[in-house]
């Protein structure tokens, strides 16, 4: 589907379509005229009566609207027109027979022009019959060569229908037509498919890299090209562009299909060789192991893939190191324990090896251990604020000094990462610092608007401390969910009897919904009532 609806010649003035944009229809009717007479002057009629259909429609307005100041109103319009304008109206409301015979009504009377043919080509394809679909576009070629939007269908119908050859043609029409590269791609990568169906496999790569070029944002474009590049044996060039685009700054954006897709293209391509395992491992980092939350065919891939590497090159520290990282998020604890166990006798361990081996001793309940480990990689790392997180993590539970100076330390070397103001404050909120932590929370947002302070999403307003307005803006009947925001801003509105209310009201209905337990909780603890607060803290 082409993003620009206006890419290709049109008729409509940009006069005309500011007019109809701003209801000024005397404006409107003077000029399309105008537009009319000069259209008539190369034998076309009914063009201009579509295109301003599709711009009335654009804008939010009616054919009643217009005609209204039609002069002469419907009864003037010419045969042609009156015809063609009720079989899209008909076609519009799915009324097929209705269409069809106003349509060919349309096609009677004016035989010189293509747009009946190409409208009775539409109703076709839509009743699914594509033969006479692709007989009506044709005929309407044949009487308009240079009808864009009707080479792309014919072009998308012949694919369909296995004419590969003629599919090329239509769609190295329709390619020249274009000028935004969006859509030069979308129509390159169309050409590329139909190239490929037919075997002319080199045409298609070179179409795919063109498209990739014009428009490197669609992932189907890319691994159409990874897959053409493989048929053709290059798999050195199919991993160059995988690996290129998981180290690229739109990987993050693909659908998790797409990108369990790359991750099983590239194990096809390579068997995993070394700049492959390190665009992998980039990838994984960056997307936090968002495939594990998203599909399990792409971390069975990855999987497979690392352990394949660690098989055939038993020092690959990387891919162990990787392993261990993703069967941690896996839940396989114990597997992971054992990877990263082997990264760290290895031999000259980096810090990010140390904090996956202490983040797992933790899941494990080690937390001695598990503190030892995280100190080194802190040690090692002294300026990764991360590592100094994860540090005060694993001190929480034993030495919340050490977690508040690890949480400090993390803040001065990332001053705007919310989260860690947010950790800090829950650490005070603990130790019943409540006055503190509720600053550490007020900076927080400051930061960021969605900053997970006590587990709630918070908007904009929010941020500038405008509480009462939230409050008065989620009135009416709201969700479980923004009841329990409708608490927090409450009491940060102030007003901490309302803020009971509402987690009562959600508690009465799910006794066991743990944000709302911990929200009412700590409300208890700091304005409420304290001596009721240690049950709902067990809890």
């Amino acid at each position: 589907m082409l993003k620009a609806p206006r890419d290709y010649p049109k008729f409509l003035s940009p006069l005309l379509q500011e007019s109809i944009r701003e209801r000024d229809w005397g404006a409107a009717v003077t000029e399309f005229n105008a537009l009319l007479a000069d259209a008539a002057c190369h034998g076309e009629e009914l063009a201009p009566w579509v295109e301003l259909l599709d711009e009335i429609g654009r804008h939010g307005n009616t054919w009643s609207d217009w005609i209204e100041h039609w002069p002469g109103g419907e009864a003037s319009l010419e045969r042609p027109v009156y015809f063609l304008l009720l079989g899209i109206q008909a076609l519009t409301e799915e009324a097929y027979e209705r269409a069809g015979y106003y349509l060919f009504r349309a096609a009677e009377v004016a035989p010189e022009s293509a747009v009946p043919l190409a409208y009775l080509g539409i109703l076709h394809e839509a009743m699914g019959s594509p033969p006479d679909a692709l007989a009506f576009y044709e005929g309407a070629l044949e009487l308009a060569p240079s009808l864009f939007s009707v080479l792309n269908a014919a072009g998308n119908l012949c694919h369909e229908l296995g004419f590969y050859v003629r599919a090329v043609s239509y769609y190295e029409r329709a390619a020249v037509l274009l000028s935004e590269p969006v859509n030069q791609a979308v129509v390159m990568n169309n050409l590329a498919n139909s190239l490929r169906a037919s075997g002319e496999l080199d045409q298609a790569i070179a179409a795919y890299a063109r498209a990739r070029f014009l428009d490197d944002t669609q992932p189907a474009t890319t691994l159409a090209l990874a897959e053409a590049l493989l048929e053709a044996r290059r798999a050195t060039d199919a991993r160059e562009v995988l690996a290129t685009t998981l180290t690229g700054p739109i990987f993050d954006d693909w659908p998790a299909e797409a990108r369990a897709r790359c991750f099983g293209l590239l194990a096809k391509a390579a068997h995993i060789s070394s700049d492959y395992l390190s665009a992998v491992v980039y990838a994984w980092h960056r997307l936090d192991g968002k495939l594990l939350d998203e599909t399990q065919e792409g971390v069975d891939i990855l999987l497979k893939s690392l352990y394949a590497a660690v098989i055939d090159e038993p020092h690959n520290l990387d891919a162990e190191c990787l392993l261990a990282h993703v069967s941690r998020r896996l839940g396989y604890v114990d597997a992971a324990l054992l990877h990263a166990k082997r990264v760290v006798k290895a031999g000259s361990p980096q810090g990010d090896q140390f904090a996956e081996l202490g983040s797992i001793l933790l899941l494990l309940g080690k937390d001695d251990v598990a503190l030892e480990a995280l100190e080194e990689a802190s040690n090692l790392a002294p300026a990764n604020p991360t590592f100094s997180a994860v540090r005060a993590l694993g001190a929480w539970r034993t030495r919340p000094d050490l977690a508040e100076t690890s949480l400090r330390e993390a803040i001065r070397l990332e001053p705007f990462e919310a989260r860690h103001r947010c950790d800090l404050a829950w650490l005070q909120m603990a130790l019943g610092q409540s006055g503190i932590a509720r600053s550490g929370l007020v900076e927080a947002l400051l930061l960021w608007d969605e900053a997970p302070v006590l587990y709630a999403t918070h908007g904009p307003l929010m941020q500038r401390g405008y509480y009462a307005d939230l409050l008065d803006r989620r009135a009416g009947l709201p969700t479980e969910d923004e009841v329990v925001n409708l608490a927090n801003f409450a009491y940060f509105a102030g007003r901490p009897e309302l803020a009971r209310h509402h987690l009562q009201r959600v508690l009465a209905q799910d006794p066991d919904r743990l944000d709302a337990v911990f929200n009412y909780a700590w409300m208890l603890s700091h304005a409420l009532g304290v001596g009721e607060a240690d049950a709902w803290w067990q809890r």
